[in-house]
């Protein structure tokens, strides 16, 4: 019975507790699981506002680096001001500057230092205007002016080295007169009042004191130039001042399209006339840097050709220097009185350093900070994935594996049509909410420069700046909260069976007591039951019975006989008391 007790509700309690058990187990992992699933969607949503956020908020920080817009209208300013009557007038009869010391006449209120051609330049102690840029130029440089620049400058002294930087082929000291131009054809140099050379370099020379603020002030520029169109034979201020690479060529994309297409100002006349542009070197010609020609220059074609906005241009090959590449932004120039194309300007900022920008600017030590163009293929213009003067090549923004395809950079320059009325609150709502997760990366970007507060029809982007993750990294803090959650699930699983099993033993303890106290009658009944069977037909447990009956009744007698032998004595010394008691008495009565 106690068996059967035992294996009943030891089985049944096993059952019971097991059942709970795994109850309690299941319902452990469920909401374990449920957890991590809420905890990666709860991180998820936070984490794209997050990040998307951030995107913003680089854009916004990198804006002024990237597009200083400020400095480029500071430059077009200036040289329109300074150039104005170009090409009629050379004195400063057009300047809108009234001269203070003389009525009715103007004057430009500045007096600038000559300025050296670029192979005149001597050592000189400048490492406070310099900086950590010194390392961006590779030959001596000077920040005490610019230096003037035109076709076929050249160091006379050097024109049997071909090695050297100051070398050009036939250098004479006829390419380093200014009053006739230099060498370039006197086709190109005609004009109302001749050639302008000469001109230029004078009213250039007087923006050298703001062209040096310019350039101090902006401790990420690398290079302020003003390239004239001269008639078409170019020349250019460029500050600081570091000398031409005579060895270095570049490709010219020719000229032809000045005379071929109409002054935006000036219906009916072609930006340059026909004869000014007949000595240009043809498209695709290796041109010497010291032939140098800004109109032969693509990046000072598209801004002729779009007067009045502000142009991003590169990454390009710089013309002066090799293997250095360039991020430049200009306004062209075109005279307000006379309406002929004066110059193009530019401020260059070298992509090395903007390379470095991105790379200081990342979030986390395997996230990549990348600016690229706002077109559809993502020109990429500097990116903490990619060093363009080690791979000296131009890439898109799918080709750096940091988590955008070229479905994707698609996907983001169509996010929001510009072309239709947009509010700002909406555009902003949209680039922080898109997400794309792509080859172990998360990715959002935003525009630069950022979407202005209220909408203007004529804004558009320049760059899109993309923030890619790792998505380890990004899902970092999910990962250590889900490992401590699986902590707390196998705590919680090992707990629920530890007492799960204690709980077992204690019930079969308990059990095994009621079991036994349960059974002592029984266990009694059937040491009776088990003494009578045996003992049944056996005639020796009667004869053991009487002889023990005897034995006591024996026992007995001998106690009573002990007892009667000690009562005999005592009754013996009775009597005779007595006898002589009654002797006494009778004599007393005789």
């Amino acid at each position: 019975l106690r068996s059967q007790l035992c294996l009943t509700f030891g089985c049944m309690n096993f059952v019971i507790i097991s059942f709970v058990v795994l109850i309690c187990v299941a319902v452990v992992l469920f909401v374990g699981e449920d957890y991590k699933d809420l905890n990666q969607e709860t991180f998820e949503e936070l984490g794209r506002g997050i990040q998307g956020r951030t995107a913003r908020y680089l854009a916004d920080s990198l804006q002024y680096r990237l597009l200083p817009e400020d400095d480029v209208n500071l430059l077009f300013e200036m040289t329109r001001d300074r150039m104005m009557g170009y090409p009629s007038v050379k004195s400063d009869d057009q300047v809108p500057f009234a001269d203070q010391f003389e009525a009715n006449k103007n004057q430009y209120p500045i007096v600038g230092p000559d300025m050296p051609l670029d192979w005149q330049i001597s050592a000189e102690d400048n490492a406070e205007d310099l900086q950590e840029r010194r390392e961006w130029y590779a030959l001596d440089v000077s920040t005490k002016t610019p230096h003037f620049v035109y076709q076929g400058l050249c160091d006379p002294i050097q024109r049997n080295n071909p090695s050297s930087f100051g070398y050009f082929a036939n250098c004479t000291a006829q390419n380093n007169n200014l009053e006739s131009g230099g060498i370039a054809s006197r086709e190109q140099m005609v004009s109302t009042e001749g050639d302008w050379t000469q001109t230029l370099y004078e009213k250039g020379k007087d923006l050298s004191p703001l062209l040096k603020s310019m350039y101090e002030f902006n401790r990420d520029i690398r290079e302020i130039g003003i390239y004239f169109a001269n008639q078409g034979a170019g020349a250019s201020i460029v500050f600081p001042h570091s000398p031409l690479d005579g060895t270095y060529s570049f490709t010219s994309v020719g000229c032809d399209w000045a005379s071929e297409t109409e002054n935006p100002y000036k219906r009916g006349s072609t930006i340059l006339p026909g004869e000014q542009t007949t000595d240009c070197p043809k498209a695709g010609t290796k041109v010497s840097s010291r032939a140098y020609n800004p109109l032969i220059r693509d990046w000072c074609r598209r801004q002729a050709l779009h007067p009045g906005k502000l142009l991003v241009e590169g990454p390009f090959l710089d013309a002066f220097t090799p293997d250095t590449w360039l991020l430049s932004f200009g306004k062209s120039v075109y005279d307000p009185i006379t309406h002929e194309f004066v110059a193009c300007t530019s401020i260059a900022l070298q992509i090395n350093f903007v390379e470095q920008i991105m790379r200081d600017a990342r979030l986390t030590p395997k996230s990549h900070i990348s600016i690229a163009r706002w077109d559809r293929t993502g020109t990429v213009v500097a990116s903490s994935a990619f060093n363009i003067s080690e791979e000296q090549r131009i890439s898109n923004i799918d080709e750096l594996n940091i988590g955008i395809s070229s479905q994707s950079q698609s996907n983001f320059y169509e996010l929001v049509n510009y072309d239709e009325e947009w509010n700002s609150t909406d555009v902003q709502e949209k680039y922080e909410n898109y997400l794309v997760r792509d080859d172990g990366f998360v990715v959002t970007a935003y525009p630069i420069p950022p979407v202005p507060t209220n909408y203007d029809q004529d804004y558009k982007p320049q760059y899109l700046a993309f923030v890619s993750v790792d998505e380890q990294e990004y899902f970092q803090i999910v990962q250590e909260v889900n490992e401590s959650t699986d902590s707390h699930i196998d705590r919680s699983i090992v707990f629920a069976t530890t007492l799960g099993a204690a709980a077992f033993v204690f019930s079969m303890i308990i059990l095994l007591l009621m079991a036994h106290t349960l059974t002592i009658p029984l266990q009694q009944m059937n040491r009776v039951a088990k003494t009578i069977v045996d003992s049944f037909g056996d005639r020796s447990s009667q004869i053991e019975s009487k002889h023990r009956e005897k034995k006591r009744a024996e026992s007995a007698a001998s106690q009573e006989e002990s007892a009667w032998e000690k009562d005999e004595g005592s009754v013996e010394f009775k009597i005779g008391n007595t006898a002589r008691s009654g002797s006494q008495d009778q004599e007393a009565v005789q």
